[in-house]
C-alpha cells in the first residue's frame, strides 16, 4: 500500500518536472532565434522586443472612433484583443458591465487586475458610447 503510493509519488514528479522541461524550452526558444538572428545580421548578439498592437491594416474611410472597442457591448473575444486583457480579465470586465455601465473609459480600472499602467496601454483602443 505505502509503497504504491511512493510510486504515485514518483510519477507525478517525473511527470511535472517533464512539463517543466517542455515549457521553459517553448518559452526560451523564440529569445534564442532572436538572438541568433542578430547575430548572424549584426555580427554581435542583441536583443529586440517587437510589440504588435493591432494587425489589422487602418481604414482611411473610417473616423478613428469606429476602430475603438466599446466596452459597454463588446463580447469576450473581442474584449481579449485589447493587449493584457486575457479570458478572466474579460469575463471581470463583462460581469462589472452587466451591474454597473461604463460611463468613462477609466472606469474600466474599477476592474480587479486593470491598474494604472494597463490602463495606459489600452485607453487608445477603447470607448464607452
Amino acid at each position: 500500500m505505502q509503497r504504491e503510493r511512493y510510486m504515485k509519488s514518483i510519477k507525478r514528479i517525473v511527470i511535472i518536472f517533464f512539463f517543466i522541461s517542455i515549457f521553459s524550452q517553448v518559452i526560451t526558444a523564440p529569445k534564442e532565434s532572436i538572438k541568433n538572428n542578430h547575430a548572424t545580421q549584426k555580427g554581435n548578439i542583441r536583443s529586440e522586443k517587437r510589440i504588435i498592437v493591432n494587425t489589422q491594416s487602418p481604414n482611411h474611410d473610417q473616423k478613428p472612433e469606429e476602430n475603438l472597442i466599446n466596452i459597454n457591448n463588446a463580447d469576450k473575444l473581442i474584449l481579449m484583443t485589447l493587449p493584457g486583457i486575457g479570458d478572466a480579465l474579460a469575463d471581470r470586465i463583462i460581469v462589472y458591465r452587466n451591474k454597473h455601465m461604463f460611463l468613462k473609459e477609466s472606469d474600466i480600472m474599477f476592474i480587479r487586475g486593470i491598474g494604472q499602467r494597463k490602463y495606459e496601454n489600452i485607453k487608445h483602443l477603447i470607448k464607452v458610447k
